[in-house]
């Protein structure tokens, strides 16, 4: 069953997985030493994570996502859209609490608008897909920067390098969660395939870079989980050029979208309950419409 306050993800189409499974199997397997998930309890443990935060969607679901200016929040596109109806969630239900710890969140701010990545398309499930799924959130109110510096981003990490990950999860939403080390195990059609361990929840997550002070950098965001084989591992997206196109709509744009509803997909009420807030991808399950 989708765990409580999980939001929608979908599934990738076995072409693509099968591709990437290709291109690892070529590239031979990496020697990873991977750390566990800890929960950052303190203020102190999490006060380099300030930025990220819980996107709340309204009727208990929710995102990760991660404030990128004063007034801007970056998450995945899919965050935005109701998994059952494929229609977006109002933007006056949508609410950002940076470092929320034990209900208590650095900085509460209201959704005043969002766009997605113009090439995103909501329940369609390629590798080039995922690699848009991204949205801003601009918020009601600016964030101080002395109470929550934004993150900046990074270069992008190359294949084999170590990066890391921080979200919110279905089983543990109340506290951020950080991998500091997984591994960049491929890029293809601008996605990220990574090591990184994400569930339910971590949809909008960032993936982090760090220099040699342990300071954060953004890198990508998680939009999906999968399985190649045995392993486990999570798709992000690309960044660096669907940022600059994103701003650009948001400025000269209003923030409602004047564009054709998405294509709903019709699924089995099993496969529905299956749904949550990282799309769990699986090879061979691709969606009927």
């Amino acid at each position: 069953m989708t765990p409580a306050g999980a939001a929608p993800m979908r599934r990738l189409l076995k072409s693509a997985l099968a591709a990437a499974a290709i291109c690892l199997a070529g590239q031979g397997a990496l020697a990873l030493d991977d750390d566990a998930l800890r929960e950052l309890a303190s203020r102190d443990d999490a006060g380099a994570f300030a930025a990220i935060g819980r996107l709340e969607l309204g009727n208990g679901k929710f995102c990760t996502a991660t404030l990128v200016t004063p007034q801007i929040v970056l998450t995945a596109g899919h965050c935005l859209y109701d998994v059952h109806t494929g229609a977006r969630h109002d933007i006056a239900d949508i609410v950002f609490q940076a470092g929320l710890r034990d209900g208590r969140p650095e900085a509460h701010r209201r959704a005043r608008r969002a766009v997605v990545h113009p090439k995103y398309a909501y329940g369609e499930t390629s590798l080039v897909d995922l690699a848009h799924d991204l949205a801003l959130v601009e918020l009601d109110h600016a964030v101080s920067p002395e109470v929550v510096v934004p993150l900046p981003f990074g270069q992008d990490p190359r294949m084999g390098g170590r990066i890391g990950v921080v979200s919110y999860q279905f089983d543990r939403s109340e506290r951020p969660s950080l991998q500091e080390v997984c591994h960049v195990l491929n890029r293809q059609d601008g996605a990220l395939i990574t090591s990184c361990n994400v569930d339910f929840g971590a949809s909008g997550a960032p993936i982090l870079t760090f220099d040699d002070q342990a300071r954060p950098a953004l890198v990508s965001v998680v939009s999906a989980k999968a399985e190649l084989g045995e392993q486990k591992v999570s798709i992000g997206t690309d960044l660096a050029q669907p940022f600059r196109v994103m701003r650009a709509e948001l400025e000269r744009g209003d923030g409602v979208f004047h564009k054709p509803a998405p294509k709903v997909l019709r699924m089995g009420a099993a496969e529905a309950r299956s749904m949550g807030s990282a799309k769990f991808l699986k090879p061979g399950s691709g969606l009927s419409n």
